[in-house]
């Protein structure tokens, strides 16, 4: 079964560019010249940090952060 996750992405305007970033996964960013090299940038990162996660038999950071919310519903 394939589940989907949504994540926010926080963009921040630098001098020299931007910043993008995963607040629900901390050391998911990434920066870019532009907004869209930041934001595409960042999404890899976010992916590699959650194979990452998988290919080590852990549980995602998103999964870990949502659970207490989860149980609220």
């Amino acid at each position: 079964m394939r589940q989907r996750f949504t994540y926010d992405c926080v963009l921040i305007k630098e001098d020299d560019g931007y910043c993008a970033s995963f607040p629900q996964i901390p050391g998911a960013f990434a920066d870019g010249d532009t907004r869209e090299e930041a934001i595409a940038h960042a999404t890899e990162a976010l992916m590699a940090f959650l194979a990452d996660d998988l290919n080590n038999g852990l549980t995602p950071a998103c999964l870990l952060y949502t659970s207490d919310a989860a149980d609220e519903l």
